[in-house]
């Protein structure tokens, strides 16, 4: 197995998962995984998703070298608005021509947090 980690794009691991092939022996996630020096276990994950990457090698307009992650992964925002209004400000600032650093956009969502997201006390 490597020793460093090693991105593939979805095009590598559809063409990997087509030479997998049930119940044949020599053709499993085992022996995948030594012929192309990956974990089973990557190869078992990508083909609970082999649907979804067939479909985005089918639908990308990106070319698919570039593309190694299915949209809609990562982890979604804690304060949703919060973030929406600072990327308006940014671009709004950004369209005026205006410097926006970082501690600018950190006071920002600060005096954001404190008029929207914190319901005031009298």
């Amino acid at each position: 197995m490597p020793t460093s980690r090693r991105s593939y794009s979805i095009a590598e691991k559809v063409s990997i998962l087509s030479s997998y092939d049930p119940g044949v022996q020599g053709s499993g996630f085992h022996a995948l995984g030594r012929r192309h020096d990956i974990s089973p276990s990557t190869i078992r994950g990508w083909w609970s998703h082999k649907e979804e990457l067939q479909a985005a090698l089918r639908d990308r307009q990106v070319p698919t070298r570039s593309v190694r992650r299915l949209s809609g992964g990562g982890r979604r925002p804690a304060q949703d608005e919060l973030e929406n209004r600072l990327f308006e400000w940014i671009e709004h600032c950004n369209n005026k021509g205006l410097r926006v650093k970082d501690s600018y956009i950190r006071l920002q969502a600060k005096n954001i947090y404190r008029q929207f997201m914190v319901p005031t006390q009298r």
